[in-house]
């Protein structure tokens, strides 16, 4: 019978108090987070409120690393008790491994990722970050980060994977604030030999090096990285500074800047203002974006998209007459 082995049911007893404390910190960092003076963390965390963006709440079950055997996965897959946001915490799950267990996720070992297309965050044992869990940063951050990733890559990205990974990460690093500190003007510093770094982007791009297998391997292989841009690796990471703000669709990480590039993918090219599509699209899409969404429709990136579905008409209308 299920249940019947004292030692068993107390380790099972523990993981659920365990994934009940992740649940409640996640729950407390959220509130928080929408109260943040910083307005792409409330952006952020809009996201997860409203539902443009998934997040899951993962704690080890008790026998995370036998069950997670016992469903014939190996490579160190552990198996996580899981509870979607905001649903109270999952209080049940089967004490020994079962196919149709809903409450139950294998992965590897994380401590916090997202799932694209899906629009899936996952984060991992929150309530044991800083004690215990290694994290460079805070929840706080860690979420940021990975709704910059959910933002930004509504487009997709057709560069290989390693000059991909390294321009998303970069990019979610530098929005979530990561080396926030340091000086970002004097390009002086070394990273792995070559000069030219400031002092965080140095932050960021070591941090990258020592965490993302692909993208050292990369920067060890000097790989080239494609036109436009056609140099090596070391030196596209080198000269990445400063497009953020360019190369990210939704540096802002908002929900009103996602609804409108999703209405304007949805377009055909260069429509113009007589259409009911932009009708529809400058009466809800562009109405509700507010002043700093506004500010963002110049990046680099987002003007390119505009440029291929509006016509110039359309555009200086939502820009103003200046653009």
């Amino acid at each position: 019978m299920e249940g019947a082995n004292p030692e068993i049911d107390a380790a099972y007893a523990s993981a659920i108090e365990w994934h009940k404390r992740d649940v409640e910190t996640i729950e407390r960092v959220v509130a928080d987070g929408l109260r943040s003076p910083d307005r792409v963390v409330r952006n952020s965390f809009e996201r997860i409120t409203t539902g443009w963006t998934r997040l899951f709440v993962l704690t080890p079950t008790h026998d995370s690393r036998d069950r997670a055997v016992a469903a014939g996965l190996q490579d160190g897959y552990l198996a996580y008790i899981r509870t979607k946001y905001p649903q109270p915490a999952t209080a049940s799950y089967s004490r020994r491994y079962s196919s149709d267990d809903a409450n139950v996720e294998f992965r590897q070992p994380f401590v916090a990722n997202t799932e694209v297309p899906a629009n899936k965050i996952r984060i991992c044992a929150p309530s044991q970050w800083g004690a215990g869990v290694e994290s460079p940063c805070s929840l706080e951050e860690a979420l940021t980060h990975e709704a910059q990733h959910a933002s930004d890559r509504l487009l997709g990205d057709p560069d290989p994977a390693p000059w991909n990974q390294f321009k998303t990460e970069y990019r979610a690093y530098f929005v979530a604030g990561f080396g926030s500190a340091l000086d970002d003007t004097k390009p002086l510093l070394h990273v792995r030999g070559l000069r030219g770094f400031t002092a965080r982007q140095k932050a960021i791009v070591e941090h990258i090096l020592d965490n993302y297998p692909i993208v050292a391997q990369a920067w060890i292989e000097n790989l080239t990285v494609p036109a436009p841009l056609q140099k090596g690796f070391r030196y596209a990471v080198r000269d990445f500074r400063g497009w953020v703000a360019d190369l990210s669709i939704n540096p802002l990480n908002s929900i009103r800047l996602s609804s409108f590039i999703i209405e304007i993918r949805g377009l055909k090219p260069h429509m113009t203002l007589q259409e009911r599509k932009i009708t529809d699209l400058m009466a809800k899409e562009v109405r509700d974006l507010d002043d700093a969404d506004r500010v963002a429709l110049h990046g680099a990136a987002i003007r390119r998209l505009m440029e291929q579905h509006l016509h110039p008409s359309v555009i200086r209308r939502i820009l103003g007459p200046d653009h």
